[in-house]
């Protein structure tokens, strides 16, 4: 069963073969490599021969294959890639080298011109690219997935461009991808790339060992240059070091510099030890007697700021004082650092004691102060109290009064300005009234409307003069001491109000009506203007009114300008169909009826007359408007015309051709004059004559676009040409530098910019050899546009080899930028150390390992580990400030606790000696009076009475001392992946 199953399938496979074999009518003939299917058919372009001329001087055989329909069905991409497959398969029998060969495969047909989305449905337009298996190995590596499309894009833009030219894009693509082969599988050429690096690599090493060696010599020269005191006494090793290293390097012998630079090394890096451990220690004296001259500078402005306080302040005799602060600013001076330290102790004492005394004569000083003070606060709180309170009141009154009086003032104005108008009205009264006696519908109407709305706002006028004139009656009745009349006037002022019309002279009425009206005085004013500005047209239209009576209708809208706009018609050939609508321009019967209209109305209602006249004006104003943008629109396009001068050269596309332009500019023209006759709008003779002006404004444009090429196109492929040369001179120095750095550094990114150089270069290049092909074909805007293309493409390529070439410095700038951290690293260490020190901390900070670097390393890492290191210092210092600081604070609270409890127990003492003072004083006042009284006698009398008094007095002021004492100790005590092939 299973043998029949695979005999089947064999079977199958086989008649599909051929079938396929049956397609392929396409023969392999030795020499060509251009076919075409059906014979006799070829797709639209040129260029064909060329591909046939190229193939003959290629490095290697590549075919380009046409097929107008590709055979069979189903998928469209597996098709093209079958046939390619079975076509190379049928002509491997007759000496086709597969293995070698390239093959582009392009279905072609009239509907592959059109864009795609006008293609009729089931249209193929493909091509597939197929290389030889060959050239994916080494050392050309070229794997269809990956490199296919580089070169297939060529093909892609070819037949973009109108008309589309496959022939070019076939023939872009397989010479690209010939050059490419040559250049990467050419023994020749690889052996020549490989001689180069070789001697490249080994200028790079002597140019290493040269510099190396001169760094040393330097840095050598630049230790024995030190101070003397930071050197060893015998430099005479080190000399003879430094004199060997100088013959030798003169002599410029590259093993005798390597094997040197290794031995000087050792012996540099001793001596650079030993100056910077010197260095060290010089430091830290001096930081030492810097903060010991700080320290005295401090107590030294402290003493000076004390003895520089208001004498009533200081003691008597200040003179101990003075001479401990001149005592410490010679100690200063001499600057030894056991002398500063005791004369710091010495100030600092002498500061406490002089604070303590300063201190206490600023509070006796300040409660004395405060008791006068506290008086002169009471007074004045009084005083301001009363005087802002009149103040108050005055300004309330003043500010009421000015309010008042700007509001009567304004309103005043306003009254004036309206009577003004007022009085216009009243004087035109007479001339109105003949229109008045004979007036009937329309004028009737708007004479009627109009005198009573001027009545209105005379009568408002009136009303507000006697209500104004009220409150300012009541207003003046108001004082500093009453204000309210004046609140009231202000509020009348806003409020409406009744008048009687009946207080007006009937003679200055149009009307004789009298009746009680309610004023609103914000309203009114409010809409006064525009009242006035209503009136006012009405006003004149009844003036007009009147003055058109006695002017005939043929005065007022005569013939002359309809004449005249003939006259426009006929000069410029403009039909007179656009003036058909105008109401004289019938025969004259036609006019003579219009004209009697107009007057049987004119004498039966001159308003009506008056508004429909205005409207057959602006009908005519409007005909004369579209007359006149009529002839600016045919002028327009009589200036913008010109000629078409005979050009000596080949113009590819219609779009880019003159003539075409300048032949649809006359058509339009034609037909612009038979829209004169058919138009409805103005607007649609503008937009049609200014497309033909714009026509031939782009004519001319073409025309000098056109000049411009034929006089620069060899100098632009010239100046491509020279910025090619350039551009492979950049490139070359662009290899170089990636080459040397690569050496040196890891995650170098310049060979992808060369990369995306090379791509630009070889883009332009074929542009390049096109614009010399089109001009050779006389072709002069297509060749200035091709060498412009090339231009642009030379210049991206420049860019991105100087961006490689940027990138190759910048990271050697971070190397250098390294070497130079290394050579400090280790002072600023100490530096940190002694720092950290200075702030009475004890720490030994983390020291870098320099790592050994043998080959290319990444410097910006390296950079950034020694950037961490130092921020670890940075934080230790910062944290040992932070304790000292702390540690200071708590110090200076100490301080100033200390401080203050000394003064608090002078304080007791003086109190306790003062009150002791006051009890001797009045016992020693009790004693006398004693000894003078009579019970003195009774003393002298009875010796028991006597002793037994005294015995008791001493007793009594005993226990009164004591207990006072005690008192006051109590009181003191209680305060703390893509494939080669696709659509197109």
């Amino acid at each position: 069963m299973k043998g029949k199953i695979l005999f089947l399938f064999l079977a199958g496979m086989l008649c599909i073969v051929q079938s396929a074999q049956g397609q392929l009518d396409i023969s392999f003939e030795k020499g060509k490599h251009v076919y075409f299917h059906p014979e006799g058919w070829t797709p639209p372009g040129s260029g064909y021969e060329e591909i046939e001329q190229a193939t003959a001087k290629g490095y290697h055989p590549f075919y380009a294959i046409f097929l107008q329909n590709l055979p069979g069905e189903g998928n469209a991409s597996d098709r093209i890639k079958q046939y390619i497959a079975d076509l190379e398969l049928a002509w491997a029998k007759h000496g086709f080298d597969s293995a070698r060969s390239s093959v582009m495969l392009v279905v072609w047909n009239d509907a592959c011109e059109k864009p795609k989305s006008q293609r009729p449905d089931g249209t193929i337009c493909k091509y597939e690219l197929d290389s030889g298996v060959k050239w994916r190995g080494e050392p050309a590596h070229f794997l269809p997935a990956r490199d296919h499309e580089t070169y297939t894009k060529h093909f892609v833009e070819a037949v973009r461009y109108t008309p589309p030219n496959p022939a070019v894009g076939v023939l872009e693509t397989l010479t690209s991808l010939d050059i490419y082969l040559r250049e990467t599988t050419d023994p020749t050429i690889i052996a020549a790339r490989q001689k180069a690096a070789e001697q490249e690599r080994e200028q790079l090493r002597i140019a290493h060992i040269r510099s190396n060696f001169d760094y040393q010599i330097a840095f050598l020269g630049e230790l024995l240059n030190e101070d003397k005191t930071l050197l060893p006494t015998d430099l005479s090793g080190y000399r003879n070091t430094l004199a060997q290293a100088k013959e030798i390097r003169a002599r410029n012998d590259l093993k005798e510099m390597d094997d040197m630079a290794d031995s000087m090394t050792a012996s540099t890096d001793q001596l650079s030890t030993l100056v910077v451990s010197k260095k060290t220690e010089v430091k830290k004296r001096k930081e030492i007697v810097d903060y010991s001259k700080e320290t005295l500078d401090y107590h030294i402005e402290k003493m000076t700021s004390l003895l520089q306080e208001n004498t009533t302040f200081l003691p008597s005799d200040i003179s101990r004082y003075q001479k401990m602060l001149g005592n410490a600013k010679d100690t200063r001076s001499h600057g030894i650092v056991e002398d500063m330290d005791d004369a710091s102790r010495s100030l600092t004492d002498g500061e406490e004691e002089l604070f303590l005394f300063v201190h206490k004569q600023k509070e006796e000083a300040a409660a004395l102060k405060r008791m006068e003070t506290t008086a002169s606060i009471v007074f004045l709180l009084f005083s301001l109290f009363a005087f802002f309170g009149l103040g108050f009141r005055h300004r309330n009154f003043k500010r009421m009064r000015q309010t008042f009086e700007k509001e009567v003032e304004e309103r005043e104005r306003k009254i004036r300005n309206a009577s003004g108008q007022y009085l216009r009205f009243h004087e035109e009264r007479d001339e109105i009234s003949a229109l008045m006696k004979s007036a009937s519908g329309r004028e009737k109407e708007l004479l009627d409307s109009t005198t009573a709305e001027v009545d209105a706002i005379y009568v408002a006028l009136r009303a507000l003069e006697t209500h104004l004139a009220k409150c300012k009656t009541k207003a003046i009745r108001s004082s500093f001491w009453n204000l309210t009349y004046l609140r009231e006037a202000l509020a009348d002022l806003e409020t409406e109000f009744e008048f009687d019309t009946g207080e007006i002279n009937k003679d200055e009425l149009f009307g004789q009506e009298t009746k009680i009206v309610k004023v609103n005085p914000v309203g009114f004013e409010q809409d006064l203007t525009k009242r006035f500005r209503e009136t006012q047209e009405d006003w004149n239209l009844l003036k007009q009114a009147l003055a058109v009576k006695s002017e005939l209708a043929e005065q007022a809208f005569p013939h002359r300008k309809l004449d005249e706009l003939f006259a426009i018609c006929d000069t410029q050939s403009i039909p007179h169909q656009w003036l058909s609508k105008h109401p004289l321009a019938g025969d004259r019967a036609s006019d003579e009826r219009v004209y009697e209209k107009l007057n049987t109305l004119r004498l039966r209602d001159a308003v009506t007359y008056v508004e429909h006249l205005q409207t057959l004006r602006t009908e005519e104003m409007e005909m004369e408007a579209g007359i006149h943008q009529i002839v600016a629109a045919l002028q327009e396009v009589q200036t913008s015309r010109i000629e078409i001068p005979e050009l000596q050269t080949v113009i590819e596309d219609p779009n880019d051709d003159p003539a075409v332009t300048f032949r649809r500019a006359t058509q339009e023209e034609e037909e612009l004059q038979s829209r004169l006759a058919a138009a409805d709008t103005v607007a649609e003779i503008e937009v049609l004559a200014r497309r033909i002006s714009e026509r031939y404004r782009t004519c001319a444009k073409q025309i000098d676009l056109i000049r411009r090429a034929i006089d620069h196109a060899e100098k632009s492929i010239a100046d491509a040409r020279t910025i090619y040369e350039r551009t492979g001179d950049i490139r070359s120095k662009a290899q170089i530098r990636e080459t040397e750095t690569v050496r040196v550094h890891t995650g170098c990114r310049a060979a992808e910019s060369i990369a995306d150089g090379d791509k630009s270069l070889e883009s332009g290049t074929v542009s390049l050899s096109e614009a010399e092909q089109r001009l050779r074909e006389n072709k002069h805007l297509s060749a200035r546009r091709s060498a412009d293309k090339a231009l642009d493409q030379f210049k991206a390529a420049e860019d991105s080899f100087a961006k490689a070439i940027r990138h190759c410095d910048t990271l050697d700038a971070k190397k250098v930028e390294y070497e130079r951290k290394m050579v400090s690293i280790e002072t600023d260490r100490e530096t940190c150390e002694q720092q950290i020190r200075g702030y009475g901390t004890d720490t030994t900070l983390n020291v870098y390992r320099k790592p050994v670097i043998n080959g290319p390393a990444d410097y910006n890492i390296l950079l950034d580990e020694i950037e961490r290191i130092k921020n670890g210092w940075r934080s230790e210092l910062r944290r040992a400030r932070e304790v000292y600081e702390e540690r200071e604070r708590q110090r200076r609270e100490h301080e100033e606790m200390e401080r203050h409890r000394l003064y608090e127990e002078e304080q007791r003492r003086r109190r306790i000696e003062e009150e002791a003072e006051w009890n001797r004083q009045t016992f020693s006042s009790s004693w006398n009076s004693s000894t003078s009284s009579p019970s003195s006698s009774s003393w002298s009398h009875s010796g028991n009475d006597s002793g037994s008094g005294y015995s008791s007095g001493g007793s009594d002021h005993s226990s009164d001392s004591s207990s006072s004492s005690g008192g006051s100790s109590t009181d003191s005590g209680s305060s703390g992946y893509s494939s080669g092939g696709g659509d197109f």
